[in-house]
């Protein structure tokens, strides 16, 4: 009983630093996604955006990009396309760099590209 109020024990723990502030990306991410395929091809595109929200694109004309930074919630990297060509193909690149290449050669082909850790 006689320690009691000694050394800060009887007090709450308290942190004793600075508010956090909301996160911050220090080392941004650019991404590119593109959909490449013969001129003309109709083609239904879907995405994982900055947010990780699934997006589509319904497109009559390629090669087909979008661009981004990545945010926080950008966890991992996907792209996928149905079109009506015989040949389609993605690719998915990260700061310039060529991350990941799929084509596609078949009737009414469908490509498909993931980065999980970029």
């Amino acid at each position: 009983m006689r320690l009691h109020g000694v050394f800060g024990s009887d007090h709450k723990y308290a942190n004793g630093g600075p508010l956090l502030e909301e996160p911050r990306n220090l080392h941004p991410k650019h991404v590119r996604y593109e959909v490449f395929g013969p001129a003309g091809s109709t083609v239904a595109i879907n995405y994982m955006d900055e947010n990780a929200d699934a997006k589509g694109a319904h497109v009559t004309s390629l090669p087909w990009s979008v661009e981004f930074t990545m945010t926080p919630l950008t966890s991992a990297l996907n792209v996928m396309a149905q079109g009506d060509s015989a040949v389609l193909g993605c690719r998915i690149y990260v700061n310039d760099e060529l991350k990941d290449e799929y084509v596609a050669r078949l009737p009414f082909a469908q490509t498909y590209c993931e980065v999980r850790n970029a």
